[in-house]
């Protein structure tokens, strides 16, 4: 485990076995004094208040400052809306300390993802997975079975999270034929394609942004380019200046207003992102 920075650190805690091993492996490794345990209460489980307690000892008895927000999103919520808002708290709090953001995510998990793109139809980032900036993933050459093995090892202690055996969600699902169909080595090897992928995205995304006008001018020139290459320029233009990654379908939704709507007309490109469009170009907002 190395430190992104010399600054402080937001340790995002559920109280499950992986971010319980994080948090000690930092505590060991850097001291309290830097570390700040952070949970998301997304009030979807009934008992989802006791992992919050839980984490809030845990801190204390790590001597880490603690930061903790609820929110009612309730058990119908989506893995879509869980997953904005506990970002959004996240990034809330590293702004409010100064600090990156650690997740708890192992090998396994960058597998689950890449397969949860491939079965929804993904592009040619699908493979690139888990890459937002600001965000430190110390365990990602970890197996589960070391995570617990680590946690055995210490006589650490956790909750266990029980919506990770419901079949409702598509990872879970996923996940339990990954298991029967992909050894260790296999899963390392997805995880060393997904490392280069991402170093070629960076590459692919400095590119195009750099042949994209400035976005007040561009509507023009994104009427004149072919269609995938004018959506991907969309997609990096929004991301750039908002840090929201948009769906390819929404992307494809925004060329379109770009190409058709009138001088001062605005189209939403997902929950917070505008887009306001001028003469010769268009503008990006983002609303709270």
């Amino acid at each position: 485990m190395k430190a992104r920075s010399s600054g402080n650190h937001i340790l995002a805690v559920s109280g499950g076995v992986d971010s319980v091993v994080m948090l000690d492996m930092a505590r060991r490794r850097y001291g309290a004094a830097r570390l700040i345990v952070a949970h998301f209460d997304h009030g979807i489980r009934p008992e989802s208040a006791a992992d919050a307690r839980f984490a809030a000892a845990l801190a204390t008895q790590y001597g880490c400052v603690f930061r903790a927000q609820r929110a009612e999103l309730g058990a119908r919520a989506g893995e879509d809306a869980a997953r904005r808002a506990r970002y959004d708290f996240l990034y809330a709090a590293a702004r409010d300390f100064q600090a990156d953001i650690w997740l708890a995510h192992h090998q396994e998990d960058v597998v689950e993802s890449v397969a949860v793109n491939l079965t929804r139809g993904t592009g040619w980032r699908g493979l690139a997975v888990m890459d937002r900036p600001g965000l430190y993933r110390p365990l990602l050459s970890m197996t589960k079975r070391e995570i617990y093995a680590y946690a055995c090892r210490y006589r650490l202690e956790w909750v266990e999270d029980e919506s990770n055996q419901e079949d409702s969600y598509l990872r879970n699902r996923l996940r339990r034929k990954i298991s029967k169909l992909l050894s260790n080595d296999d899963q390392a090897r997805i995880v060393q394609l997904r490392n280069k992928q991402i170093a070629i995205k960076h590459k692919m995304i400095a590119e195009t942004a750099s042949l994209l006008p400035n976005t007040r001018q561009a509507r023009y020139f994104l009427t004149q380019i072919p269609r995938a290459i004018a959506e991907e320029m969309v997609r990096i233009v929004i991301e750039r200046e908002t840090g929201v990654l948009v769906a390819r379908p929404h992307a494809a939704r925004a060329l379109a207003a770009i190409q058709t709507l009138r001088i001062g007309a605005v189209h939403q490109v997902a929950d917070g992102v505008y887009l306001t469009m001028t003469k010769k170009g268009f503008t990006i907002g983002r609303q709270a």
